[in-house]
């Protein structure tokens, strides 16, 4: 599953309890997504909104976001990717080295099929500043539509490597195989799909 690569992606930032220079990291690495699937994203700011629930389960992050505010972005648009810190350490979620999480809403859309339309990522607001630009660029892979490799030189590995701070080769395939390259999507707006309240 992949987003519409022929339609700008917006995304909000809640740098609260992120390190300094947070706004500008995000930014960094959102334009590095950008540039390996051809995708157009879109800055709308600063926002304060949060996830509504952070919580490990036995397949792993479990991360809950109304996808669809109307009052907020308007009727016809899904909300913007968001991507925040939270203290997830305190929850006991980075077990097993977790240091954010990140994911995507697919939507069903008739004639269609299985398309990306939001998402976001939490970042633990304890972490490692050395690392926290690494685990931002995983977890914005896995928004993208990434999964786990095997390989810890690159980036989507579970355990990438120390000394890792760019995507590799293998990381760059997939992110352009979810780009313009594969072509684009029909517009699903919610709609489309009959939301009018996420459960």
């Amino acid at each position: 599953m992949r987003f519409n690569p022929c339609q700008p992606i917006h995304y909000v930032i809640n740098p609260e309890g992120g390190p300094e220079g947070a706004v500008e990291m995000v930014q960094e690495v959102v334009q590095l997504v950008a540039a390996a699937t051809g995708i157009e994203f879109v800055y709308d700011g600063i926002r304060a909104e949060t996830f509504e629930k952070v919580e490990l389960t036995e397949k792993g992050l479990d991360v809950k976001r109304n996808w669809f505010q109307p009052e907020v972005y308007g009727q016809d648009k899904w909300a913007p990717l968001l991507i925040s810190w939270d203290l997830l350490g305190r929850k006991s979620l980075l077990q097993g080295g977790h240091g954010g999480a990140g994911g995507s809403l697919p939507v069903d859309a008739p004639g269609v099929g299985s398309v990306l339309v939001s998402g976001g990522v939490v970042m633990d607001s304890e972490g490692s500043p050395r690392s926290e630009r690494k685990h931002l660029m995983h977890e914005m892979g896995h928004v993208m539509g990434l999964g786990h490799v095997e390989d810890n030189s690159q980036i989507m590995a579970q355990g990438p490597g120390t000394g890792i701070t760019r995507f590799g080769a293998g990381d760059l395939a997939g992110l352009r195989q979810l780009g313009r390259d594969s072509g684009c999507l029909p517009e699903v707006a919610p709609t489309a799909v009959g939301v009018t309240a996420l459960e």
